[in-house]
């Protein structure tokens, strides 16, 4: 790659990250009335979050799964329609 590149892939991003992060602050102030956006508290809620990675030796295939969510990360995904799978 060259350089041009290079910037235009780190723009790309930040505007993407940009956009992810304003549809999640628009979506939780929402649910708790509070403005997010340019708060350090947006992603606050699932900084404990715990996971697992499971290894197939045989196969090679990996698959990674939370092992538990708390009632407020539960609420939280669930009023962002946002499913994911536990253990």
């Amino acid at each position: 790659m060259n350089l041009n590149e290079h910037v235009k892939a780190v723009y790309n991003t930040c505007v993407l990250t940009y956009f992810l992060n304003k549809d999640l602050a628009d979506s939780r102030k929402r649910i708790n009335s509070i403005d997010y956006l340019n708060s350090k508290n947006l992603y606050e809620p699932f900084r404990n979050g715990d996971c697992v990675t499971v290894k197939d030796k045989a196969s090679g295939s990996k698959m990674r799964r939370i092992v538990e969510l708390t009632a407020k990360q539960k609420y939280l995904l669930g009023e962002l329609k946002i499913k994911v799978e536990t253990l």
